[in-house]
C-alpha cells in the first residue's frame, strides 16, 4: 500500500465515484467508496465468465485475464502436438504435456526442494521456457504454433515455433554449463532437415552466437531469457 501527501483537492472532483477521505492516524482502517465500487465492477466481470474460466483455466488468476483463452490447455496442463513437415520419418501422434504453470508441477511431484538440489532441474526449466513462450504468444496476441520435434529413430528438439513454412524457429534446453558451442546431434538434424534462419539454444550460463548449415543458432543463459523474445519476433515476423 502506498501513502502520498496531496492537497486539499475536493473542489476540482465531478466523478460522483470517486472519494476524498482524510485523516490524521494513519494506521485508522478506512473504506474507500472508490476502490469498492471498482472492485465491484471487477467482480460483476468475473461473475460473468465464471463458466468459461471453469471450462478453459488460464495461466494466470481471472482477475487478470477475464477475457483471454488458449488453445489446447484444459485446467492447469497444456497439450503439445508434434511438428511433422514430412521431411523425414517423425512422430505424427503421441503429444506431450506441460504444466502452465511450475508450481502445479512442484505440487504434483510433492517437490519442494531448493532448485541446484533437484534431479529434475533440467525438466523444471524446460517447462519455465515453455510457460514463457506460452506467455509471450497469448499476451502479445502472436499467431504461432508451438510444438516439438521426434522422429522414430529418437531425435528430439523441444520446441519447434512454427507461423509458416519459411518461418520457423527451434529451441533446445539445455541446462547445463558449456565452455564453447554445443549442440546435440538431434538439434543438428533438424537444422539440416528444415533449415531454419535463426536456433535457439537455452543454457545455463553460456552466451554465444554461431552459424551451422547457414542457420544462425544464439545460445542464451537462462538468466537472460527475456533475450528470446527478441529473436523469435523478427524469426517469426511478429
Amino acid at each position: 500500500m502506498s501513502y502520498f501527501s496531496l492537497p486539499k483537492v475536493h473542489n476540482i472532483i465531478t466523478n460522483t465515484n470517486i472519494e476524498i477521505k482524510s485523516s490524521d492516524k494513519k494506521n485508522d482502517p478506512t473504506i474507500s467508496k472508490t476502490l469498492y465500487y471498482y472492485m465491484s465492477r471487477i467482480k460483476k466481470q468475473i461473475e460473468q465468465h465464471a463458466d468459461s474460466w471453469d471450462n478453459t483455466k488460464k495461466y494466470t488468476n481471472p482477475y487478470e485475464y477475464i477475457h483471454t483463452t488458449i488453445p489446447n490447455c484444459k485446467t492447469a496442463i497444456c497439450k503439445l502436438k508434434p511438428f511433422v513437415g514430412n521431411k523425414r520419418k517423425e512422430i505424427v501422434s503421441n503429444p506431450i504435456y506441460y504444466f502452465i504453470d511450475n508450481g502445479f508441477r512442484n505440487q504434483a511431484l510433492r517437490s519442494f526442494s531448493k532448485d541446484e538440489n533437484r534431479n529434475d532441474m533440467g525438466l523444471l526449466i524446460e517447462s519455465a521456457v515453455f510457460q514463457e513462450i506460452l506467455k509471450f504468444r497469448e499476451q502479445n496476441f502472436y499467431d504461432f504454433d508451438i510444438h516439438f520435434w521426434r522422429t522414430q529413430s529418437g531425435a528430439e528438439v523441444d520446441f519447434v515455433l512454427y507461423k509458416t513454412d519459411n518461418e520457423i524457429l527451434p529451441i533446445e534446453v539445455k541446462y547445463s554449463r558449456m565452455k564453447k558451442p554445443m549442440i546435440t546431434r538431434s538439434f543438428r538434424s533438424f537444422i539440416e532437415a528444415y533449415k531454419p534462419k535463426e536456433a535457439i539454444v537455452i543454457s545455463k550460463n553460456f552466451k554465444d552466437k554461431v552459424e551451422i548449415e547457414g542457420t544462425t543458432i544464439h545460445f542464451i543463459p537462462f538468466k537472460n531469457l527475456i533475450e528470446m523474445f527478441d529473436l523469435i519476433q523478427p524469426a517469426l515476423s511478429l
